[in-house]
Parts: structure tokens; sequence; C-alpha cells
């Protein structure tokens, strides 16, 4: 067989994108438990991020609970960019007072600080955070870990720099 006519193994990526692509459902908004935004342009974009987090693991490994999650995420992702856009035009700060001449922080800051705020833990309850991990890179980060604490392990020289949980002898 020349490599032109070679069957695709069943574990390369291609093959695992054809498999999701045939397990692929469409995960629907939960309309219960988290509104539509009322604009359509804002819903549009809060739909188009939903189906991007939803579609970015196979439906199996989503928990019952994470479409709500992830509705939240988008709808707090498409309030915080309106907020965001209106800041960049007015500035984060803005003159005060009859004058003009005196000067205040936006009063825009403090929903933008909670809506970022939720906007993390939100990414981080769906585990959508950190940068994608294989079974090669955690293997390799274990083997790494394990010399490292070898390492430490037999020299007292290098522990006594290191923090080490107290009560532990």
């Amino acid at each position: 067989m020349t490599a032109d006519n070679r069957r695709p193994r069943s574990d390369s990526v291609e093959a695992a994108v054809k498999a999701m692509a045939n397990t692929a459902r469409r995960i629907e908004w939960p309309l219960v438990e988290v509104s539509r935004l009322p604009k359509p342009e804002d819903d549009n974009r809060a739909q188009a991020i939903f189906d991007r987090i939803m579609t970015s693991r196979s439906p199996d490994d989503w928990r019952e609970f994470d479409p709500i999650l992830a509705a939240n995420l988008a709808t707090t992702t498409v309030e915080l960019d309106k907020l965001l856009a209106i800041v960049a035009k007015a500035g984060w700060v803005v003159s005060a007072g009859k004058t003009g001449t005196q000067f205040a922080r936006s009063p825009l800051l403090d929903p933008i600080q909670h809506l970022t705020t939720r906007q993390l833990s939100l990414a981080r309850a769906l585990g959508i955070t950190g940068a994608p991990a294989d079974a090669v890179t955690i293997d390799k980060n274990a083997k790494t870990a394990n010399r490292a604490a070898g390492t430490v392990a037999g020299n007292d020289d290098i522990a006594s720099l290191l923090a080490q949980p107290m009560g532990r002898n």
C-alpha cells in the first residue's frame, strides 16, 4: 500500500473529528432556565457563542447542568462586550461637575468588573479556561512532576528552599 490509499487510523485526529461529527447532536438553549436576550442581534450573538461552547466537546461529555452554564456564559459575554464598547467610546474616566474640569471613574466599571468575574467563574465551571491537554501531555507532565519530586526527596538542600505543607515530617 502506498501513502495515498491508506485508510486513516482509528485513533487519528481525523477519525476523532469524524466520530464527533457522526454523534453530534445539537444541544438546545435551555429556555426554561435562561431567558433569551431581548434584542435579536444580541440574542443571535449569544446563540452563536452558546453553539461554539457546546460544540467544543462531544455531547456525551457535557453534564446535565452544563447547557445552563453555557447559556449564562453566552449572555454574560454579550452584555460585557456591550459595556466595553460603551467605555471604549466614552473612556474609562469621565468628566464630572458643572464645569467639566473634574474627572471621575466611569460608572460602568463596577458592572464591567461584575460581569468579568461572572464570565470567568462560568468558564471555570464549564472547564473551558485551561489550555487543552491530551493524554501524551498529561503523561509527560506527570513524569516531570515525579522526577522533580524524586530530586527534592533525595536532596535536603533543595528541599529546604521549597515551600512545603505544614505538619509534614
